[in-house]
């Protein structure tokens, strides 16, 4: 197969895969399917665009008070591809986590203003700092040579190893980029996992840099302290350890507030955030279980004290004692929330009516029999009336052709002598 070909087969391929893709229902459908299960205040609003979990896509939809969308009453799950609510526990779970996760970080940067773009900025908007104060060490370090013994290497060194700092934070800022965009494109848990992993070591990276370059600013203080107590000239090294100081950390938080940041984005997968998935999962299964067996009861509930009500003709024809019996279950299960037995109950229930109908309906039969239809004998009749005129026909033609004599002898054609020839 030649290179043209080829490009003409995956052009092709390309318009025969695209349809397999498995259209999603609007944001719209996925609120209207979550309102049935709205509380009186409340309001529903949705992410904006749903989730891909493992293959397949979700929609977030919050309940939350119609004073203030900041508060989340409830989060549903709706699948994106049926428009159906979610109850699969390990589903809710991995979309859960993932909505938790997702808001967590988004939190967390703006608080902090500490996302990776405005890391790149500060970083960048320090690299003219870093250069001059390259510089500035050189020149100080040719001054005291030419002045004495005296030199800078421990402040040199220190320089070296926060250049080396500088450039990891760089390179994990590059890798947490990279990540993000395919997070972007993707909007996946297994993409924002990957996510969660590179935030966390670039903000590491980020607190060690800030600390080394702390240790690097220290090591140029003592320096500058050590040299005027020696008495050594101002000139030769105050004016360009000054310009060496600053390496462009002052656009960063301090190393402790970093310290502190760091410790707190290790909350996203803690003990405490896996409760509040857990406690997302209940309360929203709660809700919808409790909603779904309260309108149970009340789809059958009118049939159920209409029979009940007229119990007294009702008996005359059929036992109502049954249904007496699992409508009372299921109303005590419903008391008890005890959800799964309310919707079997009602099952019961249903299957108990069903039976009830189909008596009443045999019993008023009975009690009122269909006339009986008579099309059938009527056609009968017709029938045996045209037989006998066929019949009488038949006859009246067989007497006109041989009539009788007066004396009772049959006449020959002739009319001469009688039958016997006498």
């Amino acid at each position: 197969m030649n290179v043209k070909t080829l490009t003409i087969f995956s052009f092709f391929a390309v318009f025969l895969v695209l349809p397999l893709v498995t259209a999603i229902i609007p944001s719209e459908g996925a609120i209207d399917a979550a309102s049935t299960y709205l509380r009186q205040g409340e309001e529903a609003s949705i992410v904006n665009r749903p989730y891909l979990v493992d293959g397949r896509q979700y929609f977030v939809v919050y309940f939350h008070p119609q004073t203030n969308v900041e508060v989340k009453n409830l989060v549903v799950v709706i699948d994106a591809e049926t428009g159906l609510l979610v109850e699969d526990q390990n589903v809710l779970r991995k979309v859960y986590s993932f909505d938790e996760k997702q808001t967590f970080i988004q939190d967390f940067v703006t608080e902090k203003t500490l996302s990776l773009q405005e890391m790149n900025a500060n970083l960048e908007s320090g690299k003219q700092s870093r250069e001059s104060a390259e510089t500035s060490l050189d020149d100080v370090d040719r001054n005291l040579a030419r002045a004495g013994d005296e030199n800078i290497v421990l402040v040199q060194t220190a320089f070296s190893q926060f250049t080396l700092e500088v450039e990891r934070f760089n390179e994990e800022i590059d890798s947490g980029l990279d990540t993000q965009d395919l997070f972007e494109r993707e909007y996946s848990n297994t993409a924002l996992d990957a996510l969660v992993i590179r935030y966390n070591a670039t903000l590491k990276s980020l607190v060690t840099t800030v600390k080394v370059g702390e240790d690097y600013q220290r090591a140029v203080i003592n320096k500058s302290n050590e040299l005027t107590q020696k008495g050594v000239e101002e000139n030769s090294f105050k004016p360009g350890l000054q310009t060496a100081f600053d390496v462009g950390l002052d656009r960063f938080p301090s190393r402790i507030s970093l310290e502190g940041a760091f410790a707190e984005f290790q909350g996203i997968n803690s003990v405490q955030t896996q409760r509040r998935v857990n406690d997302s999962i209940q309360s929203y299964l709660y809700r919808k279980n409790k909603v779904d067996s309260d309108n149970a009861i009340e789809s059958v509930r009118a049939s159920v004290e209409d029979i009940i009500n007229r119990k007294s003709q009702v008996v005359e024809c059929t036992s109502v004692t049954e249904l007496e019996k699992v409508w009372q279950a299921a109303l005590s299960s419903q008391s008890g929330n005890k959800f799964p037995q309310v919707l079997g109950n009602v099952t019961l229930v249903q299957s108990e009516l069903n039976k009830v109908k189909t008596n009443l309906d045999r019993c008023n039969a009975q009690n009122n029999p269909t006339p009986q239809n008579t099309s059938s004998d009527n056609t009968n009749i017709f029938i045996g009336v045209i037989l006998l005129m066929i019949v009488g026909y038949f006859v009246w033609k067989f007497t006109q052709k041989k009539p009788e004599s007066g004396d009772g002898t049959v006449q020959t054609p002739s009319g001469k002598g009688n039958l016997f020839g006498q």
